[in-house]
């Protein structure tokens, strides 16, 4: 195998981590922006975050009882809860309350219970380079 295969190898290893990084840095500035796509951003962040760790919440159930799922299999600490309730009551209000702007306080929710994850659990090396959120969309 030449270089150019040893390149394509490569490439193709990093691509899942890549378009995860992609899709990450895309749902975060979506929430920045504080628009109306801002909670469902966020939500979809919270979903593939949670999917990387080997939790799929089922379309069927309530961002309620998807919180609690995603509380309990990942053992949020209470500062991941707290940020996890702002995040539920963000999506709540944008999908039934008809907010066109979200709370500034989202941006610091999504990132205390993305940390939140992080520290209560973390990913493996494998998760990482082939994040679930990529690998096994359907």
């Amino acid at each position: 195998m030449g270089l150019t295969g040893i390149v394509l190898v490569l490439m193709a290893v990093a691509a899942p981590s890549a378009i995860r990084a992609w899709r990450r840095r895309r749902r975060l500035h979506q929430i920045a922006a504080l628009g109306a796509e801002a909670a469902n951003a966020a939500w979809a962040e919270v979903l593939a975050e949670s999917v990387d760790r080997g939790t799929v919440v089922p379309p069927t159930e309530t961002v309620r009882a998807a919180g609690r799922r995603l509380a309990r299999d990942h053992e949020l600490d209470e500062p991941g809860r707290e940020a996890l309730r702002q995040v539920i009551t963000a999506v709540e209000g944008s999908w039934y309350g008809g907010r066109e702007t979200a709370d500034p306080a989202l941006v610091s929710a999504v990132a205390e219970l993305r940390a939140s994850m992080h520290r209560t659990a973390p990913l493996a090396f494998t998760a990482r380079m082939l994040p679930r959120s990529v690998v096994n969309r359907r």
